[in-house]
């Protein structure tokens, strides 16, 4: 079946190229598209074929996945190709989309006789070259039963949640938990630093207690070298989540004092995709200590 099913790749950065990798060693044709033309000759390289466009992407292909930076990115592209998709063409958004806008461009996308899967990732870079990631998907039964030969490519654990807008669901669930947990940490920490203790000592002591965790130690060795500002704590993405909870009718009081406290901060820093983001530490250590 890989090797009879089209698929399409807009967006080829970091998580994109690695899917790219993974599902042209699984046998699929693939056809890629991106702004920066060294991502997609890389790919080429590879074995991908170069394509033109976002259109012509879609028209070349069976299955489109893309692989974009923001939700309003995403958008923007959708509604660029929904006019241009014919009957059982497939579109898999595998970035973190707002829910609101996923259910609308799913509406449009079925009205083309198209249909729109949710299937967020997530693992990082390393998760996608290794073809591990964790898939959220969202979408119709048989839709999403079509996609699964190219989830299996580029996961290790795919999860089927529910109907569109599901996997973005569960893509919050998991970004809210490691925000709010790796701030609690870095403020724990910060408590402990403010106070004079030696943050290697508090680590070393800590690292075998109840509240080590693989996340956490990464925050801590990041203190220690000083490098914990440059942690973004999922903060760009927090208000996808927190209007998402609103839309429900549901309140997320640690997710927006989270948000409410670091996003007043400066732009310290910049998250594994280049955007600005305030640096929830330097707002500890410049707003509360006094």
């Amino acid at each position: 079946m890989s090797t009879q099913v089209q698929i399409g790749l807009i967006g080829a950065g970091t998580m994109g190229s690695g899917m790219a990798k993974n599902l042209i060693k699984a046998g699929f044709t693939v056809t890629i598209f991106d702004l920066k033309p060294e991502n997609v000759n890389t790919l080429v390289q590879e074995g991908a074929t170069a394509a033109t466009s976002t259109i012509d992407v879609i028209e070349k292909s069976d299955i489109t996945l893309t692989s974009l930076p923001t939700s309003g990115t995403f958008v923007k592209v959708a509604e660029e190709i929904i006019p241009h998709l014919t009957a059982d063409k497939i579109i898999v958004d595998t970035g973190t989309t707002e829910a609101p806008q996923t259910k609308r461009l799913a509406e449009a996308i079925r009205k083309q006789g198209a249909d729109l899967v949710d299937a967020p990732v997530s693992g990082g870079g390393r998760g996608a070259e290794s073809g591990t990631l964790a898939v959220m998907v969202g979408g119709a039964n048989e839709t999403v039963q079509r996609c699964m030969p190219v989830f299996n490519a580029i996961g290790g654990n795919i999860g089927h949640l529910g109907d569109v807008g599901a996997g973005q669901l569960g893509k919050a669930i998991n970004q809210i938990a490691m925000g709010v947990g790796l701030a609690a940490f870095a403020e724990a920490m910060f408590l402990g630093v403010q106070a004079g203790l030696d943050p290697q000592k508090i680590w070393d002591t800590l690292s075998t207690a109840g509240a080590a965790n693989t996340s956490f130690e990464g925050a801590a060795k990041q203190t220690l070298t000083d490098r914990i500002e440059a942690q973004d704590f999922k903060l760009r993405e927090l208000p996808y989540f927190i209007a998402q909870a609103k839309h429900e009718n549901i309140n997320l009081p640690l997710t927006e004092a989270l948000y409410n406290f670091a996003s007043q901060g400066e732009d310290r820093t910049t998250d594994p995709l280049g955007i600005p983001t305030p640096s929830f530490w330097h707002e500890l250590m410049h707003r509360t200590r006094e």
